[in-house]
C-alpha cells in the first residue's frame, strides 16, 4: 500500500526559498541539497509540488534543477494579490513569472492565496478562468482557511477545480464538505496534517490556548504507544488513506526529514485498522486549529 500512496503526497517547497515554519531550526534548503530531496522525489514516485511566488527563490529553484536535470513534475503555485508595493500587477502578468522563474509551460494548479482578494476584487476570477482556457494553468482554484468559504463558493456556484485546505487528526472541520467538493470534480488537497507540530509537543508543556489540546495529544501518544505506530505515522496516513483526498501536501526542510517521512508510510495498514479509535481525536475549537489564534503566554 506505501507505495501507493507515495503518488498521492505533494511536496511542498517553501522551505526552498525561504526560512520557513515555526519548528524549521535549518533555515532555508540549500540548491544542493534541493537537488537531493527532488531527484529522491523522482525516484520514489512522488510526482508533484506546491510552491508560491511568496516562498522567496522557490520558485526559480525548482526551475533551475528541472532545467538541470529534465525532470519535470505538475507544479501548483499561488498568488496573494494584484498589488505589489501599491501597483496593480495584473494575474496574467504574475503567472507568466511563475512560468517564467519555473521554467515550464503550465501550471497544473493556480490558486488564490488569500480568499479575500477574489471577495474584493470581483474581475479576478473571471482573468483566472481566463489563464485556464488559454492554457497556461489546468486548474484553478483556492487555498482556503475556513469551511464556510468553501460553502460560498459550491453555493455561489464558482467554476473552481481545485482547493487546498487544512485537514488533520484534529482538524476535521472540512470533512463534510469532501463528498461535495468531489461531486464538483474539485481536486483536493490537503495541508497541515501535522498542524505545525502541536501534535509532537509535550502535552504538559502546552499552554495558553493550546492548553485546550492537551487531552487530545495525550490520547494520540497513548493510541501511538499502545500500537507501537509513530503518532507522525498516524497523522501522516490518516488524511492519505481517506479517497476523497486527492493530494496531501508535505513539506520538509531536509533530505533525511523527507526519507523519514516516506518511511511513515509503511504502517499504512496499522493506522487503517486504527481508524475508529482515531475518530474521537477530533478538535473543533479554532483557538487550537488556526495557528494566527494561538496564544502561548
Amino acid at each position: 500500500m506505501s507505495s501507493a500512496l507515495v503518488g498521492r503526497l505533494c511536496l511542498g517547497t517553501a522551505t526552498f526559498g525561504l526560512r520557513y515554519g515555526v519548528a524549521n531550526a535549518r533555515g532555508q534548503v540549500s540548491a544542493e541539497e534541493v537537488h537531493s530531496i527532488l531527484d529522491l522525489c523522482s525516484c520514489r514516485g512522488l510526482d508533484m509540488l506546491d510552491t508560491a511566488a511568496a516562498y522567496g527563490q522557490s520558485e526559480a529553484v525548482l526551475g533551475r534543477y528541472m532545467n538541470e536535470t529534465g525532470r519535470k513534475f505538475p507544479i501548483v503555485s499561488k498568488f496573494s494579490a494584484r498589488y505589489s508595493e501599491g501597483a496593480v500587477l495584473p494575474v496574467c502578468a504574475q503567472v507568466q513569472q511563475s512560468l517564467q522563474r519555473l521554467q515550464i509551460g503550465q501550471l497544473h494548479g493556480y490558486l488564490v492565496h488569500r480568499f479575500e482578494d477574489v471577495v474584493t476584487d470581483k474581475d479576478l476570477w473571471t482573468d483566472l478562468r481566463r489563464l485556464r482556457d488559454d492554457g497556461l494553468v489546468e486548474r484553478v482554484g483556492f487555498s482556503v482557511y475556513l469551511p464556510e468559504q468553501v460553502h460560498r463558493l459550491l453555493d455561489q456556484g464558482v467554476d473552481f477545480d481545485i482547493v487546498q485546505i487544512p485537514y488533520s487528526l484534529f482538524d476535521r472541520r472540512f470533512r463534510d464538505l469532501l463528498g461535495p467538493l468531489n461531486h464538483a470534480g474539485v481536486e483536493v488537497h490537503v495541508r497541515s496534517v501535522f498542524l505545525q507540530g502541536l501534535m509532537f509537543l509535550d502535552p504538559a508543556s502546552l499552554s495558553g490556548t493550546l492548553v485546550k489540546a492537551r487531552s487530545a495529544v495525550q490520547a494520540l501518544r497513548a493510541l501511538g504507544a499502545a500500537h507501537d505506530v509513530p503518532v507522525a505515522a498516524l497523522a501522516l496516513n490518516y488524511p492519505l488513506l481517506d479517497s476523497r483526498i486527492d493530494r496531501v501536501v508535505l513539506g520538509v526542510d531536509s533530505l533525511e526529514q523527507l526519507r523519514r517521512n516516506l518511511d511513515l508510510l509503511s504502517y499504512a495498514d496499522c493506522v487503517a485498522d486504527l481508524t475508529a479509535d482515531l475518530e474521537g481525536l477530533s478538535i473543533a475549537d479554532e483557538e487550537v486549529l488556526l495557528p494566527y489564534k494561538w496564544v502561548t503566554s
